[in-house]
């Protein structure tokens, strides 16, 4: 996994490094490499390997949204079943693969929480299906938030080796792992990178005597400032350009091939250019070709993280410009394996070219630093391959390999008098600049996320209150229902009631009227009964006169 293969983007440092990593790889026998990538085909393209896409956590989502995708990226684990055909996705990838190799970056930082993401995700899928795990060339920090620690601690802790490239990510890592021995102190994967053996096209128009720049667009400036800044650093270089009797050619390490659509250092370098008959701007060029360019220049100067690390590939004096604590100490950590750790400067020195323009020339003029790099230059990058003959050599064995030996930086004083003037200044003013601004950026993305959150709350909360309003409308019109419903039957009962009232006075009526007629039954049989007596009695008498008459 690298940060790369963006569609609309190419990020000299972030190829360079995964590049470099698969030549490493190749060079020690492993040619059968899948990339993760931002767009698959276009790392393919531009790596000539197999590519599957990565899992696309993104920059600007909430800290839920981060947690919410992962759970999302990692649930089609538990039912997981390979297909046939190539790898098409991550899962797939790493199913297929011996082992998981996490490329050079400054991703674990919470400056990049989206990349963050983007490896744990990848070590979890790898302890899924129990693939050893190997991360190269990184930067650590240079500050973070607690809530993002768990995670690197998860990331390095997953590694068999890690390694980092400057001695303060080494450290941090030290402190954070819970098993130091798989920590280990390495050098950038780019220094091992070769310039390609047919010279770069853009040599051709090059000027006779050059130094190397690259200004990423201010991001740490208001918009409104970026003009007057451009224009600083259009002063210092032309400032140099005089001094030294050589030109400035300004190398993009990012931005787009698509010339209708330039954007970051292409956009900054054609502003710095403006108008200047010393100061050339070169069109975006692949890494390798990049190092063709800085290898016949006087030194380099940069804003830029990785031109420090290609002069130092070449033997080259790089200096550098930091805006930020993330910057200040990748740069600061590439330059003092060099031995130059000081001819790194704050990027507000700009306000003062001469005394930047002293600093270079006192460091070119001695000589001094010059010789010291070439032997440190040649040491990292030995050290470098070790590294990774270490790593080759472990992921064959079913046992964890020893003997990688870690190289120590260069102790050097400081060597021109300028820079014990700057250092002071240096040390602190840039140091506390940068951990200010990247403080003041959280603050700004935590107030953001906590409005986010609050205004989700609130949103939630409106959609509770409306759905019990709406449940007590609902229990309203069911109460309505009901009293409508005991009002009817109470109508039916009043009603029943009076029937019922009715019916008993019928039946009062009829009680009576048949207590009657037993009344006059009673009286007609014993009207009958005593019809009957008379009757009898009057026979009886008529019966015993005719008997006394025939007697």
């Amino acid at each position: 996994m690298g940060d790369i293969g963006w569609p609309d983007l190419y990020h000299v440092g972030d190829e360079a490094m995964t590049e470099a990593a698969v030549e490493q790889l190749r060079l020690r026998g492993v040619t059968d490499v899948t990339l993760i990538a931002a767009d698959a085909s276009t790392a393919s393209a531009v790596h000539g390997t197999k590519a599957v896409p990565r899992f696309h956590f993104k920059l600007r989502w909430p800290r839920a949204w981060q947690d919410s995708h992962l759970r999302k990226v990692l649930t089609p684990l538990e039912g997981y079943v390979r297909g046939d055909g190539p790898a098409t996705d991550v899962y797939d990838a790493v199913y297929d693969s011996d082992f998981v190799l996490i490329a050079g970056g400054g991703n674990l930082t919470s400056t990049f929480v989206h990349q963050l993401y983007e490896r744990l995700a990848l070590v979890r899928v790898a302890r899924h299906f129990g693939r050893p795990v190997y991360i190269s060339s990184q930067s650590l920090g240079a500050t973070y938030r607690p809530a993002d620690l768990p995670a690197i601690r998860e990331i390095i802790d997953s590694a068999r080796w890690f390694g980092l490239r400057e001695r303060a990510s080494f450290e941090n890592a030290i402190a954070l792992s819970t098993s130091s021995q798989r920590v280990c102190y390495t050098g950038d994967d780019a220094l091992l990178l070769e310039r390609n053996s047919v010279p770069a096209v853009a040599r051709d128009s090059l000027p006779a005597r050059y130094f190397v720049a690259s200004f990423e667009r201010p991001s740490w400036i208001a918009e409104s400032e970026i003009p007057r800044y451009y224009g600083q650093i259009r002063t210092l270089l032309e400032t140099l350009s005089t001094a030294l009797d050589c030109h400035a050619v300004l190398v993009p390490h990012a931005g787009s091939f698509d010339i209708e659509r330039p954007k970051d250092d292409i956009v900054s370098h054609d502003e710095i250019a403006k108008d200047s008959l010393v100061i050339h701007a070169l069109p975006l060029l692949r890494s390798k070709d990049v190092l063709d360019i800085m290898a016949d220049a006087e030194f380099s100067i940069s804003t830029r993280y990785h031109p420090i690390v290609f002069a130092g590939q070449l033997g080259l004096i790089g200096f550098g410009l930091a805006h930020t604590a993330y910057t200040w100490n990748r740069m600061r950590g590439a330059a003092r394996q060099l031995g130059g750790a000081d001819l790194v400067m704050p990027v507000s020195a700009v306000s003062d070219p001469e005394a930047i323009t002293e600093v270079i020339l006192e460091t070119l003029r001695s000589g001094e630093h010059k010789g010291r790099l070439a032997a440190a230059s040649a040491a990292r990058k030995e050290n470098q391959r070790t590294w990774w003959d270490t790593i080759v050599a472990d992921a064959s064995s079913s046992e964890r390999v020893s003997g990688f030996v870690e190289l120590p930086d260069p102790i050097v004083a400081h060597p021109v008098p300028a820079l014990r003037s700057f250092a002071h200044y240096l040390a602190n003013e840039a140091t506390a600049r940068g951990v200010a601004d990247e403080s003041l950026a959280w603050c700004r993305e935590t107030l953001e996320t906590e409005r986010q959150s609050a205004s989700k709350a609130i949103d939630d909360q409106k959609a509770r209150t409306r759905t019990v309003e709406g449940m007590m409308k609902q229990r309203e019109e069911e109460v309505h229902r009901g009293l409508e419903q005991i009002r009817s039957l109470q109508s039916a009962l009043t009603e029943a009631r009076e029937a019922a009232a009715s019916s008993r006075t019928e039946l009062d009526q009829a009680t009576e009227e048949r207590d009657a007629w037993r009344t006059s039954a009673r009286q007609f049989r014993a009207e009958v009964q005593r019809y009957r007596d008379r009757r009898i009695t009057r026979l009886v008498d008529k019966l015993a006169g005719l008997v006394r008459r025939q007697k």
